[in-house]
């Protein structure tokens, strides 16, 4: 039996897939957050010919934390499809997040509390993905679009005329993966 899910959240308009492509096994997905909510699942999914009573089980938990060796990683936290629902970013680590289903918007945030050297975004490359990072201020405006590298590269980029305050990235693609992405952030203060 290959098993899939539709969580959505009755909050918003979007929902996720969690489906690891295989038969069998177990549907993990580190990306949901633990905040309170109304959530459906929707539980789908193929028979093999042999199988025509199929059993499964459903949990769901709360993972431990990133382990002390992996510190400075951290996962999107789902449902981020919005700006007010944006995952916190911190300087000098990396969150690791995936653009899907098809139309995923992931969104960040982060403070500068005084005015930066520099800001630097970098997000790893991913296999048939072309991904666009875009920066915009607290009031919603667009300052940067990167976009420069192309289909199946990361990009980077530094934004050098920022003054204190709260700022937001959205990430997004045309393209959709359930391979993971880094999305790095460094600020550089004096």
């Amino acid at each position: 039996m290959d098993i899939n899910f539709l969580l959505m959240n009755n909050n918003a308009s979007g929902y996720k897939t969690v489906n690891d492509f295989s038969w069998g096994g177990t549907e993990t997905f580190p990306y949901l957050c633990s905040d309170k909510g109304d959530f459906v699942i929707k539980v789908s999914g193929k028979l093999s010919d042999d199988k025509k009573d199929p059993l499964y089980y459903l949990s769901v938990k709360e993972l431990p934390n990133t382990d002390d060796e992996n510190r400075d990683i951290y996962y999107e936290r789902e449902d981020n499809d919005l700006m007010e629902n944006s995952t916190e970013l911190l300087s000098g680590s990396e969150a690791l997040g995936c653009l899907f289903p098809e139309q995923d918007v992931d969104w960040f945030k982060f403070d500068l509390y005084k005015k930066p050297i520099s800001v630097d975004l970098s997000i790893s490359r991913v296999k048939g993905l072309d991904p666009i990072i875009e920066i915009y201020d607290a009031d919603g405006q667009l300052i940067q679009k990167i976009n420069k590298s192309g289909k199946d590269n990361g990009e980077q980029g530094s934004l050098n005329d920022l003054e204190s305050g709260k700022y937001f990235i959205k990430l997004y693609s045309s393209e959709s993966s359930l391979m993971a992405y880094k999305l790095y952030l460094y600020i550089r203060y004096e």
